[in-house]
Order: structure tokens, then C-alpha cells, then sequence
């Protein structure tokens, strides 16, 4: 393989087969590649981490990492000629034998007979190349060695001699240059041998990247870039864009949502000559961002809108009076005064018919004009005619709140006098009801009274038809005997007859028996 040839997109790491292509998100896949110890590292899939949109014909050199995580210490050997494995060598051992001759060998021997770490990588220059030195124990007295080294083997970037291991982290991306070709770097391990090849930096992969003629660019929500291809504006709206070319030109990020301009103490002169301050709120948004860059500076746009708002409002209030807006004491318009009110409404009106043209022509819609504020420019006068204001609003308010007794008064003496009368019908009722109650039980006294009466009468009649009938005289009758024979102090009483005869009397057919 040769280390010196960028590692395009098109042209990935051998041991990286393309994937499938979509849009611009690139994804390989690894070939399962047979190692020592018949080891076989599974297949993965590593996500092109930019997506986003190419602009150009030219691709960006996005490069993705040629060592893979699993089998890094092989991908190593596989790129250098010259590595050595742990332990020794037929050739090492006779050298290592040939050393234990005398003192002086064996010294060499024990100097010569390293140990790297298993958290360590070793190198050593060879005839001038870097041999790789794996974890491990390792003879390094051959005469053309020197220069042993060691290295963390999670250090961020290695270099020795013309080698360079360069570790991006997943959150980054590098900027290298193999000979003046610019590379980016993914995500992951990459090894170079190549002595002209320079690694410049990391940055975040969320930092927009400008290096060269590969630019990055993400743009937010709520705003576009504006860029200039060979001269010409293109308008980036929100996503992420990367383009390959020297004549591509990033330009300024303009804000589309609504935005407030507000200006403050822009004297302008009334009708009658007097000075005044006012102070205002423009609520604005951008619509036809193209019609805006063709027709305005956009960096100077606030600028832009702040002096055609002067320059309409100069002319408004040239039109006005003082009177026209005195009751506002210069703070705000009370919606209860109609003429300031009216005024306002005039203001509003004007301005919004003044500005809406060139705001069209720079596509600009304009939402809304608020004046907050006024002030008269002679300090003076403005501290007099305030004070003066100020008394008569005082005024107004003591007259606003003597009214607001007055209304209170009528409103208590209406409420008592709502009350007595109130009190003045119900008693009037009780009266009344007391009354019809004697009246009612007279009336039942009566109506009792006459029903005795009917009643004795009804039962003296019934007693004298008694008598008319024969049963009533036969009671009778017994009656009158039953006196007789009290009054004889007979006990029994035997009577006959039945007293029928004409001009007899029943009594006399009583016959006594005594009782013996």
C-alpha cells in the first residue's frame, strides 16, 4: 500500500469496501481479514460522521482512518516493511550467543534486550527506517540499530522519524496536508509514512471548518448564510453544506426571524418650530433575503433602517402641534385622551405608509412601529411646561377623586334610603299579617259559636220528634214511672195497659208490687 496517496472516498483503505453512497452520507464496511492465530475480526460499518450537503463538482477530501480499532497492531505491521515481532530469532539468538563470548558481550547482551510494556509501542531506526517493535521481549543489538524509543500506545499523535499515528476522537476531526494536498481526517486511527506528509490540527466536528479551499459550514435554524461562488451570492438556508473550491466565499449569517430596531432621541421639529425628542420601536423581519443582498449592505442594514425611520418621522411630526401630544406628559399616549389617541393613530399610520415602499424594494416586511416615547429638546421648557402638566394633573386627579366622594356619597344615601324603606315594608307587612290573623280568629269564633247553636238546636228538634213518635212516649213513659216508683219507694212496678183509652192517662194503669 502506499501511504502517500490521499485516502479519497473513492478511494478508501484496502482493507475498506465502499458501502452504499446516500447523499452525501458515506458508510464502509471492513472486510473480515485473516490474521495470526487464525484470527478473524468481524465486519463493521463506520458512518461518514458528516452529513451534509455537497455544493461543487469537486468532493471534499474527507478521509477515513485506515487502522482499525480491533486489529491496530496488525494493521501497523501491514503498512511497514520493517517490523519485528516479541520474542527472538534464529538470528537473534546467534547473535545473543555470539555476544556471551567474553564480559563485554554480555554487558552489550543485557543493554541490547528489551522489554516493551503491553500499554507501549517501540520503535527503532534501521538502516535508517523505523522498525516497529511490538509488546513484547525483543533483541535490538544488530550494529545499524539505534535510537530505541518507546511510545504510549494511547497517545494522540506518535511520530518518529517519518512516521506518524494520528488518533482522532469521535467528537473531532484533522486537518493534514499530504504534500500540498489537503485531507480531512474522521474519526479513528491513521498511520502515515510518508516524510512530506504534515498534520496541522484537530478541531470539533461541530466548529464550522474553514481550511483552504474545503469549507464547512453549518447553518441554524432562523438564519441563512450568505456565501459568494466566483463572485456570485448563494444563499445557504438552514442544514449543513461542504464545498471543495478556491473561489467559494463564506460569507455573514443574517438572522430571517423577527427583529426590533429601536432608536432613541431623534429630535425632530414640530409645526410652530418647538424641538422634541422622541424615542421608537420598529418590529421587523426579513422575507426575500436575495432581493435584500442584491439592494443592501446586510451588515449595515440596522443602519439603513434606522436613518429612512428618521428621515419619515422628521417629516410626521412636522405636521403635529405640541397641543397635539402635550397630554401625553411625554412618557406615553393614554388611550382615554381621543385627540392623543388620534394623534397616535396618525403617527402609526403615516410611518407605516412612509416606510412600507422601501422596505418592499429591500424585502423587507415591516410588522409594526411603536412610539414610546417624547421629550421636548429645551431642558427648560420641557422641566416647565412638565411641571405644568403635572399641576394639572394633579388637579384633574383631586377633581377626578372629589367626583369619585361625591359618587360614593349619593351612592351611601341612596343605600340607606333603600334600606328604611325596605324596614318601612316589612313592617308594614308584619301589620298586616297581625292584623288579617285577629281578623281570621274572629271570624272562627263566630263560625263556632253559630255551629253550637245549630247544633243544641238540631239536637232539641231531634228530642221533640222523638216524642211524636210511639217509641218516644213509651221512653217517656218509663220515665214517668220510674219517678213514681222512686217517690213510692217501690221496688218493682208492674205496668199494664196500654193506655189506649180515651182520656185515660198511661200512669194510671200502673200497678205497684212490692217486693216481698
Amino acid at each position: 500500500m502506499n501511504m502517500n496517496e490521499p485516502l479519497l472516498p473513492a478511494k478508501p483503505h484496502p482493507n475498506f469496501n465502499a458501502h452504499h453512497v446516500q447523499g452525501n452520507e458515506l458508510s464502509y464496511e471492513v472486510n473480515s481479514v485473516p490474521h495470526s492465530g487464525n484470527f478473524m475480526a468481524p465486519p463493521q460499518k463506520i458512518r461518514h460522521v458528516f452529513d451534509c450537503t455537497p455544493i461543487g463538482e469537486l468532493a471534499v477530501p474527507f478521509i477515513e482512518p485506515n487502522v482499525h480499532p480491533t486489529r491496530e497492531i496488525e494493521d501497523i505491521q501491514s503498512v511497514l516493511s520493517d517490523t519485528k515481532d516479541s520474542g527472538f530469532t534464529c538470528g537473534d539468538i546467534c547473535c545473543m550467543s555470539a555476544s556471551c563470548i567474553s564480559l563485554v558481550g554480555i554487558c552489550s547482551l543485557y543493554n541490547n534486550t528489551v522489554l516493551i510494556n503491553s500499554n507501549q509501542y517501540g520503535f527503532i531506526i534501521n538502516s535508517g527506517k523505523v522498525v516497529f517493535l511490538k509488546p513484547g521481549w525483543h533483541f535490538v543489538g544488530y550494529p545499524l540499530m539505534n535510537g530505541l524509543t518507546t511510545r504510549d500506545i494511547n497517545s494522540e499523535i506518535i511520530q518518529v522519524n517519518n512516521l506518524q499515528i494520528i488518533r482522532i476522537r469521535q467528537d473531532e476531526v484533522g486537518i493534514a496536508y499530504n504534500n500540498t494536498t489537503l485531507e480531512v481526517l474522521m474519526p479513528g486511527t491513521h498511520l502515515r509514512t510518508n516524510g512530506a506528509y504534515t498534520f496541522i490540527r484537530k478541531q470539533k466536528i461541530r466548529d464550522d471548518l474553514v481550511e483552504g479551499p474545503v469549507k464547512i459550514k453549518t447553518v441554524k435554524t432562523g438564519t441563512v448564510c450568505i456565501c459568494y461562488n466566483n463572485g456570485v451570492a448563494e444563499i445557504l438556508t438552514e442544514g449543513r453544506y461542504a464545498m471543495n473550491s478556491n473561489g467559494f466565499v463564506i460569507g455573514g449569517t443574517l438572522d430571517i426571524t423577527q427583529q426590533n430596531l429601536k432608536f432613541s432621541k431623534h429630535r425632530v421639529l414640530l409645526e410652530g418650530g418647538i424641538n422634541m425628542l422622541i424615542e421608537g420601536l420598529l418590529t421587523y423581519q426579513i422575507k426575500d433575503v436575495a432581493k435584500l443582498v442584491k439592494n443592501v449592505d446586510i451588515n449595515s442594514l440596522n443602519r439603513y433602517l434606522e436613518d429612512v425611520m428618521k428621515a419619515d418621522l422628521t417629516k410626521v411630526f412636522s405636521t403635529i402641534h405640541l397641543e397635539q401630544i402635550a397630554s401625553t406628559t411625554y412618557n406615553e399616549i393614554k388611550k382615554s385622551d381621543e385627540r392623543a389617541a388620534e394623534t397616535r393613530l396618525f403617527i402609526y399610520e403615516s410611518i407605516m405608509k412612509m416606510i412600507k415602499p422601501q422596505a418592499d424594494q429591500w424585502g423587507i416586511h415591516i410588522i409594526n412601529f411603536q412610539l414610546e416615547s417624547t421629550q421636548l429638546a429645551d431642558q427648560k421648557y420641557s422641566n416647565d411646561y412638565e411641571t405644568a402638566s403635572l399641576q394639572i394633573a394633579k388637579s384633574k386627579a383631586e377633581l377626578k377623586a372629589q367626583e369619585a366622594q361625591n359618587v360614593i356619597r349619593v351612592q351611601k344615601a341612596e343605600t340607606e334610603a333603600n334600606v328604611q324603606r325596605i324596614q318601612a315594608e316589612a313592617d308594614r307587612n308584619i301589620q298586616l299579617i297581625r292584623a288579617k290573623a285577629q281578623a281570621d280568629a274572629t271570624i272562627m269564633q263566630a263560625e263556632a259559636a253559630a255551629q253550637a247553636i245549630m247544633k243544641e238546636g238540631e239536637a232539641k228538634a231531634t228530642a221533640a220528634n222523638m216524642m211524636k213518635s210511639e217509641y218516644g212516649q213509651e221512653l217517656a213513659l218509663l220515665a214517668e214511672k220510674s219517678k213514681i216508683a222512686e217517690g213510692l219507694k217501690i221496688h218493682t212496678l208492674v205496668m199494664g195497659g196500654n193506655g189506649n183509652g180515651a182520656g185515660k192517662s198511661m200512669i194510671d194503669s200502673v200497678v205497684p208490687v212490692l217486693n216481698l
